[in-house]
């Protein structure tokens, strides 16, 4: 098996992609944040859908972060918290494929 990690910061956390080969033409990307899998599997044949999966993988794992900032921030009018709540949803359906 061959494959390759991206390793990114945001903020304070590590995310990191690993793509790996996992059959004569196709491959899989992992995500994970802070060490953590956020998302796995997501399996591509062709070069447009490893760039499909590399974005999911990718809403998949900002959403996250977005949802943790969102537990640790301090704000203080309802229509803000609702505004990235439904935003951190929206990214979240967006990742697994769903409208």
């Amino acid at each position: 098996m061959t494959g390759f990690t991206i390793k990114e910061k945001f903020g304070d956390m590590e995310i990191e992609y690993h793509i790996n080969k996992n059959g004569t033409h196709s491959g899989s990307i992992n995500g994970f944040l802070n060490g953590d899998p956020v998302i796995e599997d997501l399996n591509f044949t062709t070069a447009m859908e490893l760039s499909s999966a590399l974005q999911r993988a990718q809403l998949a794992v900002l959403s996250r972060t977005s949802r943790e900032a969102v537990t640790r921030s301090a704000m203080e009018t309802e229509g803000s918290q609702n505004f990235i709540k439904y935003a951190v949803d929206h990214l979240r359906r967006m990742s697994l494929g769903a409208r």
